[in-house]
């Protein structure tokens, strides 16, 4: 189990990271999520038991801009996971239930298929996948938070 005081937290500029009270928060100046190298340098800085990445491009912002989208939700996903992978350290992602379409009507839960309806969901499933191909990989769904 990671050392929550020693995990390296990526995305701490945004709703969830703000209200962390753990952990080596580091802001997107200090890490690029885009920038690989700088993802790796923070990790032989503060030799973390774990990476969160929070960083992530929120529902309207992906809508308005798939794009930037896939670059930050999925290539910063895929940037953290390698970098977790050469330091064989535990990867953490925070998803969402907007993986799934919503029209099952009832709970969804991790054996049901993901269906995303929308930019942001499809992202967070992509990203899902990158983390869950990492022996490593945690993937957290929430709902509202």
């Amino acid at each position: 189990m990671a050392n929550l005081h020693n995990v390296l937290i990526l995305g701490v500029e945004g709703t969830i990271g703000k209200e962390l009270d753990f952990g080596i928060k580091v802001s997107r100046q200090e890490v690029n999520i885009l920038d690989k190298a700088s993802i790796s340098q923070a990790v032989q800085k503060y030799k973390p038991s774990a990476i969160l990445n929070l960083a992530s491009l929120n529902l309207r912002e992906c809508e308005k801009n798939p794009q930037l989208a896939a670059k930050i939700n999925v290539e910063g996903m895929a940037n953290a996971c390698t970098v977790a992978t050469e330091a064989a350290i535990p990867l953490i992602l925070i998803s969402s239930g907007v993986v799934f379409n919503g029209v099952k009507g009832e709970t969804f839960d991790e054996n049901a298929m993901p269906s995303p309806r929308n930019v942001y969901g499809l992202t967070k499933y992509l990203a899902e996948k990158i983390v869950t191909s990492y022996k490593k990989g945690i993937v957290v769904r929430t709902g509202w938070l």
